[in-house]
């Protein structure tokens, strides 16, 4: 794995596109004339849009192709009842050194801390009722913080190749449990730190890339208002055109094509930013085809899921003591984990439950009656008697054809070096950006614009 960016290269690469102070377009002395027409970049996510505002600003003119009648890709800030809640992206996960809080610093956009966990936890199994916090410190916390300690010892005793779910069977065997804490100190590991975090199910998540990436200190945080104010800024003055499903990309030594449904566009350059779920479904062909690294890559690496469901209510019961988040540990692995207080962020009674990993795969097919219906009888079952919502919306990015997954995790038989192949250019005039292509942050924000930033120098430096 690459070394993580440091705090003065991330202010760099920033400042390359000034993209936070949504500078005017101007050059910066260095910009090429533009060779066969502009940069075309396909996907305005955030790794599309921070390489866009980057060469726009640079002097460089830019298009963005985007599938979607809206901008942001994966972050997605809707209007629930007259509060903005992200359904995509929410969290910042650390401010120091994070290139999303320095464009929110220069955007004036505040944040609020948002752990999952904090001292207002509390804790339900359906097996046996309420669990102290006591319990979860000794069988769910301890049990977590002991793993990660572990993982040296872990690979040598299960060799290479080995999944985190035999990691977990053979540490929490170890620890001479009851069957109900055995459960709990499972629960701890496979959720709280394999398929909530990483989004892959332990049974394919590889063991010997588990924990190689990096974080950034500060804690995690929701950005004021949502992601959809960043994207905003991100894109102020850019031309972006949504609605462009791209069919084909054409690329030679001369420059790109791009075919979309709407019309065919030619480039000098062109940043293809789309998830890594869309380049493994094969929709996007490419011509002539990507290095076979590239593809190799592509082959190896996989999307992980995570998926929510958001629920207004007449008033805010998980209040009544105040518990900002409950865990719930179902008797169906998995099953909505974690219930989230939003009251804190929105001013009003709502409330996010979210799930990852196998059981976030195994519902995508699931009727959005069924997955809320199955989400209310959790919720009855903690709190007793508790009002219907009033508003409710759920999740399904498998099932979105330009996400087909939530972020990218490390499978069985992947490595780091697969996502530095997938953020290789192709060609010296294709390149390629997002989030799976950042070892040191993969699965977040922020990798993605580390990458996007990436390109844009990449390019204004060739």
């Amino acid at each position: 794995m690459p070394p993580s960016l440091s705090r003065r290269e991330l202010l760099r690469l920033l400042g390359l596109g000034a993209v936070a102070a949504a500078a005017p377009a101007c050059s910066d002395g260095r910009s090429a004339s533009p060779e066969a027409g502009p940069i075309l970049v396909v996907g305005a996510g955030f790794a599309g849009l921070a390489a866009a505002a980057a060469l726009r600003t640079a002097g460089r003119e830019v298009i963005v192709l985007e599938a979607r009648e809206r901008i942001g890709g994966r972050t997605w800030t809707i209007d629930f009842g007259g509060a903005p809640v992200d359904v995509g992206g929410a969290w910042m996960h650390g401010i120091e050194g994070n290139p999303v809080a320095e464009l929110a610093r220069r955007s004036g956009i505040g944040w609020r801390p948002a752990e999952v966990i904090d001292g207002t936890i509390a804790a339900f199994d359906p097996r046996v009722g309420a669990v102290s916090l006591e319990d979860l410190v000794t069988y769910v916390a301890t049990p977590q913080s002991d793993f990660e300690e572990s993982i040296g010892e872990l690979r040598a005793a299960l060799g290479p190749g080995a999944n985190l779910a035999q990691a977990i069977d053979l540490y929490v065997g170890r620890l001479g449990l009851d069957a109900t804490r055995r459960r709990w100190a499972d629960f701890g590991i496979r959720q709280g730190i394999v398929e909530l975090f990483y989004g892959g199910p332990a049974e394919l998540t590889s063991l010997d890339a588990i924990f190689e990436d990096s974080e950034f200190a500060g804690g995690n945080q929701f950005p004021d208002g949502g992601y959809a104010r960043l994207i905003a800024r991100l894109a102020d003055g850019l031309d972006v055109r949504t609605g462009e499903v791209v069919d084909t990309v054409r690329w030679d030594e001369d420059g790109v094509t791009i075919e979309t449904a709407r019309a065919t566009h030619r480039g000098s350059h062109a940043i293809v930013t789309v998830p890594l779920g869309v380049l493994k479904a094969d929709t996007i062909r490419f011509a002539p085809a990507l290095p076979q690294r590239k593809r190799d890559a592509i082959a190896r690496l996989d999307m992980g899921n995570f998926e929510k469901v958001v629920l207004r209510f007449p008033r805010a019961f998980w209040l009544e003591p105040e518990h900002h988040t409950t865990v719930y540990f179902s008797n169906t692995e998995g099953e909505f984990p974690i219930h989230f207080d939003l009251s804190r962020f929105t001013d009003k009674p709502d409330l996010l439950c979210f799930c990852g990993g196998h059981f976030a795969r195994s519902i995508v097919e699931y009727r959005d009656e069924d997955v809320v219906g199955r989400v209310l009888a959790i919720l009855r079952e903690i709190h007793g008697a508790i009002p219907d919502p009033e508003l409710a919306v759920r999740t399904r990015w498998l099932a979105d054809p330009f996400a087909r997954g939530s972020y990218s995790y490390i499978p069985v038989g992947a490595t780091p070096d697969d996502m530095v192949a997938l953020g290789e250019p192709a060609g010296p005039r294709l390149l390629f950006a997002g989030e799976a292509t950042v070892p040191a942050y993969y699965g977040t924000v922020a990798a993605a614009m580390i990458s996007g930033l990436r390109e844009a120098e990449r390019l204004q430096s060739s």
